[in-house]
C-alpha cells in the first residue's frame, strides 16, 4: 500500500484578485475545515483526472479506518449538469473564473491548476461538484478525526493510492478583521484593513466588503469578485466605484473561511465621498495675434461639473506664471485676451479649467506667442575670411555699425561653390549662441576643408524678434597642395616593331586635369614625353627602333599643378612580328679544308646574321655548328663524316629566327 501523507491542514497564501484574474497559492492535496459540527474534506490536487475516491474516517479508540460514503464519489459529467447544481450561484462563478460557458468552467474547475482551487476553496458548492470537496455530516465534535482518501481508476478499482490528514472537530473561532482607512479619489473607493487571525490554524480564505447608507443598518456586499487573503501582507485594500459622490456612506468588511462562512463583520467607518478630483487638462490651447493683443482660445471643457477657467501667463517654461483674469470665465467661453504686452516679447500661455466644488485642473501645456517687431538689425560688415593652414580651419571676421537692444545672435552660413560635390543651398554653420564677431569653421562633419574647392560664406543678424539682417559674403578657396591619386593600371604593348601602344586606367582623383607620359630607353632615364589630357586613356608611341628596349611611365596632373607618383610599365622590346625569308639555295661540297657551305643572301634591312645546322639524316635533329651568328653566305666546317645533311637559317636584329632551309646532302666529289 503506498501513501502520499500530507500534514496538518497550513496556511495558504493568499493574494488578492478580481473577477477574471486569479492568483496563485500553496496547496495540500488533502485540505480539512469544520463548519458547523461539519467536517469539510477538500481533495485540491486529483492524482487522476475523473477517477472517484472512497473517503474513510477514523476516531479515537478505531483500530482501523471506516468508509463514510455509501457510494464512489464522482465529477458531474456536463456543463449543463453543473449549471443545475450551481442554481442562481452560477454566474457568479463562471465570472470569477472569468469563462463564457457552463462546459468551459466544468474544464477549468476540474484541472489541478491553481486557479482550479481557488475556485474550489471559494465555492464549496462548486468543489462538491467536481469531486473536489466532500462534507462529513456524521462526525462527532470535540474529537480528532483522521481521514484517508482512496484513489479508485475509470473502474471504481483502487489504485493503491492514499492521501490522508486529520483535524480537530471544532467550530473556528474568527480573528478580528479591523479597517485602517477608507479614502475616495472621485467616485472611487479605496478600502484597507487588517486581519489579525486567533491562532495558527486559522482557515480564513477571502473577504467580503460592505457598504450602504448611514441612515440604514443594511449595508450590500460591493465586490462582484473574490478579494483572498494575503498573508505576505499585513493591510490588504480593496477598491470600488460609486454613484453617490457628495453622499455619505457606511463601510464593513467581513471574513469568510474556506467552508464558505463568513466571519464577523468589522466595525463600522463612515466616509463622506467628497468630489475631490479636479478636471482634466484643458487641451487644444492656441494663441494668435489680434491687432493689440494676444487672443488665448482652448477647447471647451467636458467636465459636467465645470463651473469656468483660469489663464495663466509667464515668459519661461520652468519659471513663474501669474494668472491674468480676475474671475472665473465662463464654461462656454474657451478664449482670452491679453492686452498688456509688449513688442519683442516672447510669452507663454496656460489654462486650467474649474468646477463647481473649486477643484481646478492642472495647468495646460505652455503654448508661446512671440509679439514681434519688424525693424531687422543692422548688416554685418567687412567680412573677412582667413585660412589657417596649420590648423585646418577658415576663421571669419566682421564688424557690426550699430548694436540694437534686442539683438539676439549672429547665423553662419556656408556653401561650397566650386569642388567635388558643389552645394546648391548654404549650410548654417552656427546656433543662437554666437554672439561675437568671429567665427572659426573647422570643417564640419567631415573636419576637413576640400582642397582647391571655393567655398563661400555668409554672415546674418538676428534679433530676440527673429528679423534677420541682409547677408553680407566673402569668398575663399583652399590651395590644393595634395597630389592626386596615381593612375591604376598601365601596360605597353610592342605592335610589330612599329609603335607601342600604352594604356592606362584613370586616376580616382577628380580634380585629375591631365596625364604625363614619361619614356626611357635601355638604361637610360625617363624623359617626359607627351602630356595628355585629363579624358585620355591611351597612347601610340611610333618615334621606336626595332631591336630597343623601352620603359614607360605615367603620372597625373591635377588642375593646380600637383603631379602624382609615376607608375611605370613593363619593359617592351621592339621587334617585328614576321622573322625573315626562308634561305634559299643552299649547297655543301666536301673539300680538303672540310664541309664547305654556301647559300643564296637573305634581303633585310634588320638582319643579324646565319645560323647553320647539322644532322646525320634529313629528317634527324638538326644541331647547330657554330655558336656566333654569320655575316657571310659561306661557310666551312669539320662536323664529322656522319654529319652530311645541312640546314641553314636567317635572324634579324630582335631575334626573329627564319623557318630552315630544304635539309641539303654533303657532296663528296
Amino acid at each position: 500500500m503506498r501513501f502520499l501523507m500530507k500534514g496538518v491542514f497550513s496556511l495558504f497564501l493568499f493574494l488578492m484578485f478580481y473577477p477574471g484574474l486569479l492568483a496563485a497559492q500553496a496547496d495540500e492535496s488533502v485540505q480539512l475545515a469544520v463548519y458547523d459540527g461539519d467536517v469539510y474534506l477538500y481533495v485540491l490536487d486529483s492524482p487522476r483526472g475523473q477517477f472517484a475516491y472512497n473517503f474513510y474516517r477514523k476516531l479515537p479508540g478505531e483500530s482501523d479506518f471506516t468508509q463514510i460514503n455509501a457510494f464512489p464519489v464522482q465529477s458531474i459529467a456536463t456543463g449543463e449538469q453543473l449549471r443545475g447544481v450551481l442554481g442562481n450561484q452560477y454566474d457568479r462563478i463562471r465570472r470569477s473564473a472569468d469563462v463564457s460557458s457552463a462546459a468551459a468552467l466544468l474544464a477549468m474547475a476540474q484541472r489541478n491548476s491553481r486557479e482550479a482551487k481557488i475556485l474550489s476553496l471559494a465555492y464549496p458548492q462548486l468543489a462538491q461538484a467536481v469531486n473536489k470537496l466532500y462534507v462529513d455530516e456524521d462526525v462527532p465534535e470535540g474529537v480528532r478525526a483522521e481521514y484517508r482518501v482512496e484513489i479508485l481508476n475509470q473502474r471504481e478499482e483502487s489504485t493503491g493510492e492514499f492521501l490522508e490528514n486529520s483535524i480537530q472537530v471544532e467550530n473556528p473561532e474568527y480573528g478580528v478583521t479591523e479597517i485602517t482607512d477608507v479614502y475616495n479619489e472621485g467616485n472611487r473607493v479605496t478600502v484597507k484593513w487588517t486581519y489579525s487571525p486567533v491562532d495558527d490554524n486559522d482557515n480564513v480564505f477571502r473577504f467580503d466588503v460592505y457598504a450602504g447608507k448611514t441612515e440604514s443598518d443594511r449595508v450590500n456586499r460591493v465586490n462582484t469578485g473574490i478579494v483572498l487573503r494575503d498573508l505576505s501582507r499585513d493591510t490588504l485594500r480593496y477598491s470600488f466605484s460609486t454613484q453617490n459622490v457628495g453622499d455619505e456612506m457606511v463601510i464593513r468588511v467581513g471574513s469568510v473561511n474556506i467552508t464558505a462562512e463568513q466571519g464577523p463583520l468589522s466595525e463600522p467607518v463612515t466616509l463622506v465621498v467628497e468630489d475631490n478630483v479636479a478636471p482634466s487638462v484643458v487641451q487644444n490651447l492656441s494663441t494668435s495675434l489680434r491687432q493689440d493683443s494676444v487672443q488665448v482660445q482652448w477647447r471647451v471643457s467636458r467636465e459636467l461639473d465645470a463651473a469656468g477657467y483660469n489663464v495663466y501667463r509667464g515668459t519661461e517654461s520652468d519659471g513663474e506664471f501669474q494668472q491674468l483674469n480676475s474671475e472665473l470665465i465662463p464654461v462656454q467661453q474657451p478664449y482670452f485676451f491679453d492686452g498688456e504686452i509688449v513688442q519683442g516679447r516672447r510669452y507663454l500661455y496656460r489654462v486650467t479649467a474649474v468646477d463647481e466644488s473649486g477643484n481646478e485642473s492642472e495647468r495646460s501645456i505652455a503654448v508661446p506667442r512671440i509679439v514681434p517687431d519688424n525693424t531687422p538689425p543692422p548688416t554685418p560688415v567687412n567680412v573677412s575670411a582667413r585660412l589657417n593652414t596649420d590648423q585646418n580651419m577658415v576663421v571669419l571676421n566682421w564688424n557690426m555699425p550699430e548694436m540694437p537692444d534686442d539683438f539676439r545672435n549672429y547665423i553662419v552660413l556656408r556653401r561650397v561653390m566650386e569642388g567635388r560635390s558643389p552645394s546648391a543651398n548654404f549650410s548654417q554653420l552656427t546656433d543662437r549662441d554666437l554672439r561675437d564677431n568671429n567665427f572659426t569653421d573647422r570643417g564640419g562633419e567631415a573636419a576637413q576643408f576640400e582642397e582647391g574647392a571655393l567655398y563661400r560664406y555668409g554672415v546674418v543678424a538676428a534679433d530676440s524678434s527673429r528679423n534677420f539682417s541682409d547677408t553680407t559674403f566673402v569668398d575663399i578657396r583652399i590651395p590644393n597642395i595634395t597630389p592626386p591619386e596615381p593612375p591604376n593600371v598601365v601596360r605597353a604593348q610592342n605592335r610589330d616593331g612599329i609603335r607601342v601602344n600604352i594604356n592606362w586606367s584613370g586616376s580616382l582623383s577628380r580634380d585629375v586635369g591631365s596625364y604625363n607620359l614619361y619614356r626611357k630607353s635601355g638604361e637610360g632615364e625617363f624623359v617626359l614625353s607627351t602630356e595628355l589630357g585629363a579624358d585620355a586613356r591611351m597612347f601610340r608611341d611610333e618615334e621606336v627602333n626595332i631591336g630597343d628596349t623601352y620603359v614607360y611611365a605615367i603620372s597625373a596632373v591635377d588642375t593646380t599643378g600637383n603631379e602624382s607618383e609615376r607608375v611605370e610599365t613593363s619593359s617592351v622590346l621592339i621587334k617585328r612580328s614576321n622573322p625573315p625569308r626562308r634561305v634559299r639555295n643552299v649547297r655543301a661540297v666536301q673539300t680538303s679544308e672540310g664541309a664547305r657551305i654556301r647559300w643564296e643572301p637573305v634581303a633585310s634591312e634588320h638582319l643579324a646574321g646565319y645560323r647553320v645546322y647539322a644532322a646525320n639524316r634529313s629528317t634527324g635533329n638538326f644541331e647547330p655548328v657554330h655558336e656566333e651568328l654569320l655575316s657571310e653566305t659561306t661557310l666551312t666546317t669539320n662536323v664529322g663524316s656522319e654529319m652530311i645533311w645541312f640546314r641553314v637559317t636567317a635572324l634579324d636584329n630582335t631575334g626573329n629566327e627564319s623557318r630552315p632551309s630544304e635539309p641539303v646532302r654533303l657532296i663528296v666529289p
